[in-house]
């Protein structure tokens, strides 16, 4: 009988539905939990008793795996995560990890691993993503074309202060709202409006700089998008549940971190609703204030702090108010500083109301205050004021004004003495000095806020350094002359300005000069201009004046291999210098691969691609390396088809393997992506020379000619004329790329070769004895030799090794007529009977009766029969005294 009513069918899933739905994820049913268990690069993902497992297989790397079904806006994400299970476990001294994305102060505290949630994913390149460490810190990020925008920077979780292990994560993405909750805890309440589409979800986990691999566990996933279920839990959590003062006054500490001054104001001041800030806690409110420019309440705030100090015995009535801010008990200038290790909301730490002192004065200073100003600083005790920048710069301000210059400059230089790095200290005491007329002092202030500003790559503050310097030159010392260049020259080579750099260098370049950066960026900027002989001279001046810095082996090494000399002393000393740089490491991969050793090239470019991960010049020569390995598809592998200059890469190493037409699928790729490369351009145009694609490779040498000229595109024109048959063509291109580039051996050689091969002998000659005074190499060797073959002919002595070198086809010689005895290493004659040759030596040993030369072999008098050997001896008896 059939059924009334048949089974109900399950309706067809269409994945890029938004359903409004409650989903846990089964993890212990791997085919129902939608995520894929999957391999890529540096990751893979799997499941496991646990739960879900992505495993990080190398140090800086961020991956995720991504749930193809359904996408979703406003939900409620909820995971349990075990961030850190170590693979390997760190090697003692490796450096603290890294986090590759930009955030605030607290970034480097962040742990060693992370683990979270992808979200409102659209593409790779663009998503929603949080992430909790196992340190216990939490951060989101929007991240738009591939680039982090911080929503939330690294903040403190509950689950830090208790160091336990993993954590459980929820987030409540509402509209632009997002609030995140760790281990029932509310951290954070965010808003952005960046990504507003639905999207897919993604598990992701992070690995920095501390451990060699890492697992990410995720325990348990759900999702609830059901818009009644999100918008009770967030109702619940932001409105209903008290929030601990504590979590408002951890997240207002990473807004004020990340510059948001105002949600940070506004978690304070909720904060203080619920209970009294402490110190710490009411100094970043103040300074937040302070950050706005909102001096009222900010200068409150910092009173609140002073005022607080209940200990003070005695107090100063500040100028103007009745208010107590500062002790004056002089026994005080004298008591060593404590700080409190603990107090209530009424009572502030010593820290606290020295840095409540500072900040109180910075607000008089920006409101010209200085009655009270120096009120305030007189109340501080004279060594706080010592080793206090703020407070010495404060003190200048106050001098200056008073018109004390000379008094303001000690203050100024004093900050600066505390504070290596901070140029503008040094700068003030120099406009100091300059007003009190000693303008030695100011210029030598000057040069030392210059050299930190150099240092710190500030340009624009620098150079108005140099402008000081320019006005005040006049007025220095003979001695300050060189330093003066010195900055000026780094100066320009640090904005590009390559012509007036070089010629500040000239000016002091010499025996006194003992600034090895002088030579060095002198000698940079020759190699620049192809003045390789004086690059050279200025690396080994730099080099001798510093002999343990790295930097400096290292660009010679570079140099002198460019330059077909030997670098591998260099090389070895710039690696026992320093065996931390990457870069040194991968010029020691290449001097093995030109020495023909992968294997060991292999090891130095693991080396440094672990020292250097995010530099893919490094991946691109260990492809090279994997290639001369015979492992060519593991070296294709390695490189990134998205980036045209790892494509580029990829068809030369096709092309080094003869495989042309793979090659030129790879070369068509990276055209698209960059269709203006001009040495792109001519490469694929070289392939279509070997595939005999004339037509394209003419088409393809005309636009890298309109767009950069070089010898090898001229040298490509020649080829393609050559195979054309359009000789003429091709010595025209040759004489062209000449006169653009008159030095350029390979140019003159080919030219010599088209000469050669349309039989204009003299004409090849003309170019070899232009090519030998600049290269005496073995492919100008090899060229001598051919235009030998092609314009002479051999005679050769059949008794020994000597030879003679005539000329080809040689008119009759007419009759001999010797006036002299030739020397022995001439031609005595020809056999007539087996044509064989003898020297006049060789010939001596076979004197007939008769006294005539013979042959060796048939005892046959020798004759002068042959027209060269007559040449070769009427041209000695020509050119011999005796003849």
């Amino acid at each position: 009988m059939k059924r009334l009513f048949g089974r109900a069918q399950a309706p067809l899933q269409d994945i890029e539905d938004t359903p409004e739905e409650l989903w846990r994820a089964p993890f212990k049913k791997p085919d129902a939990s939608r995520l894929p268990a999957e391999k890529g690069d540096g990751y893979r993902s799997s499941f496991g008793p646990d739960g879900f497992i992505l495993e990080l297989e190398r140090k800086n790397i961020f991956a995720w795996t991504v749930d193809p079904i359904y996408r979703y806006r406003d939900a409620v994400f909820e995971a349990d995560i075990l961030p850190g299970s170590p693979e390997h476990a760190p090697a003692e001294g490796e450096a603290a990890p890294q986090n590759p994305l930009p955030d605030s102060r607290r970034m480097t505290n962040a742990g060693t691993a992370a683990g979270g949630i992808i979200f409102r994913y659209l593409n790779e390149s663009t998503f929603y993503m949080v992430l909790v460490s196992d340190a216990g810190m939490i951060r989101m990020d929007a991240v738009v074309n591939g680039t982090p925008l911080p929503v939330l920077g690294w903040t403190e979780t509950a689950a830090a202060a208790a160091g336990k292990p993993g954590s459980r994560l929820k987030i409540i993405a509402r509209g632009t709202s997002f609030t995140l909750i760790v281990n029932e805890r509310w951290v954070a309440e965010c808003s952005d409006d960046t990504i507003q589409a639905p999207g897919r979800i993604a598990l992701a986990g992070q690995n920095w700089n501390a451990l060699s691999s890492v697992r990410i566990v995720f325990g348990s996933l759900s999702i609830d998008s059901r818009p009644f279920e999100i918008e009770a839990v967030h109702t619940r959590w932001n409105s209903l549940i008290p929030i601990p003062p504590e979590a408002r006054v951890r997240l207002a500490e990473t807004w004020l971190a990340m510059g948001s001054y105002v949600p940070a104001i506004l978690q304070l001041k909720k904060a203080e609703k619920a209970a009294p800030l402490q110190p710490e806690a009411r100094l970043a409110l103040a300074r937040a204030y302070l950050a706005q420019r909102v001096f009222e309440e900010a200068e409150e705030e910092f009173r609140k702090i002073i005022e607080a100090r209940q200990e003070a015995p005695e107090a100063l009535e500040f100028a103007g108010t009745d208010q107590v801010l500062l002790s004056t008990d002089p026994a005080e200038d004298s008591q060593p500083a404590q700080v409190r290790a603990e107090g209530g909301a009424g009572t502030a730490s010593i820290a606290a109301i020295t840095e409540a002192r500072s900040e109180l004065g910075g607000i008089f200073y920006l409101q010209d205050r200085y009655q009270d100003l120096e009120i305030l600083l007189s109340g501080i005790p004279i060594e706080q004021r010592r080793e206090s920048p703020f407070l010495s710069n404060l003190e200048g301000h106050l001098l200056r004004h008073k018109g004390c210059h000379e008094e303001a400059a000690t203050r100024y230089e004093r900050a600066g003495e505390l504070v290596p790095g901070e140029g503008l200290f040094h700068l003030n005491a120099g406009n100091e000095w300059l007003k009190a007329g000693l303008h030695p002092r100011a210029v030598d202030a000057w040069l030392e806020a210059g050299r930190r500003y150099l240092a710190a790559g500030d340009t624009d503050e620098l150079e108005g350094i140099i402008d000081n310097l320019e006005s005040a030159g006049r007025l220095s010392l003979p001695e300050q002359e060189y330093p003066m260049q010195a900055l000026r020259g780094k100066y320009h080579y640090a904005r590009g300005n390559a012509d007036e750099a070089l010629a500040c260098f000239e000016r002091i370049e010499g025996e006194r000069c003992s600034d090895s950066a002088v030579w060095y960026l002198s000698a940079l900027l020759r190699r620049e201009k192809g003045d390789i002989q004086g690059a050279l001279e200025r690396l080994v001046r730099a080099r001798d004046l510093e002999p343990g810095f790295a930097a400096y082996r290292f660009r010679l090494a570079e140099t002198l291999r460019n330059a077909g000399q030997d670098y591998e002393e260099e090389l070895k000393q710039a690696l026992e210098a320093d065996d931390s740089d990457g870069w040194i490491h991968n010029l020691a991969a290449l001097s093995l691969l030109d020495k023909n050793d992968p294997d060991s090239a292999a090891i130095h470019l693991a080396e440094a691609r672990r020292l250097l991960p995010g530099e893919r010049e490094i991946v691109v020569n260990l492809a090279e390396v994997r290639r001369r390995q015979g492992r060519l598809a593991e070296a294709l592998e390695l490189l990134d088809r998205s980036n045209a200059r790892e494509l580029h890469a990829g068809a030369n190493l096709l092309v080094e393997e003869g495989k042309y037409e793979d090659a030129e699928e790879w070369y068509r790729e990276a055209l698209r992506k960059t269709p203006f490369d001009p040495e792109l351009l001519a490469d694929r145009a070289a392939n279509c020379l070997e595939l005999d694609l004339l037509n394209e490779a003419d088409d393809l040498l005309g636009r890298a000619y309109d767009i950069q000229p070089s010898p090898r595109v001229f040298l490509l024109i020649s080829f393609l004329a050559g195979k054309k048959g359009e000789f003429t063509r091709s010595e025209i291109a040759l004489q062209q790329g000449l006169e653009e580039f008159p030095e350029e051996t390979e140019l003159l050689r080919e030219l010599a070769r088209v000469y050669l091969h349309t039989q204009r002998v003299d004409n090849a000659k003309a170019v070899l004895r232009k090519l030998k005074r600049i290269d005496s190499g073995p492919e100008t060797n090899e060229l001598e030799q051919d235009i030998e073959e092609r314009s002479s002919q051999k005679i050769s002595c059949s008794s020994c090794n000597r030879y003679w070198r005539v000329p080809r086809n040689l008119p009759p010689q007419g009759s001999l007529h010797l006036t002299a005895q030739p020397p022995d290493d001439l031609p005595a004659g020809t056999c007539p009977a087996c044509r064989a040759h003898y020297c006049i030596g060789c010939a001596r040993e076979h004197l007939g009766d008769d006294g005539r030369f013979r042959c060796k072999t048939c005892n046959t008098p020798l004759k002068l029969v042959e027209p060269g050997i007559i040449w070769l001896l009427n041209r000695w008896q020509a050119d011999s005294p005796e003849g």
